[in-house]
């Protein structure tokens, strides 16, 4: 069992203006990607570091927002 089924964050409406990435290992070998606010210091979202994941996380922004 990952640690992505213990945590939930709601998805972000926008994106902040500066995001600060990470990765981190949880249990076993899954690995994963979070993303926090750098101004804030708050965690934004934990997700999986799969590319496909990312990129549909990432699509649900207009392009406007993600540039």
């Amino acid at each position: 069992m990952g640690c992505l089924n213990h945590v939930h964050f709601s998805r972000p409406r926008v994106l902040p203006e500066v995001l600060s990435f990470g990765e981190f290992k949880c249990f076993g070998s899954e690995v994963t990607f979070n993303m926090v606010d750098t101004q804030t210091h708050q965690i934004i979202d934990l997700i999986s570091r799969r590319l496909d994941i990312l990129k549909d996380y990432f699509y649900q922004f207009p392009r406007e927002v993600r540039n």
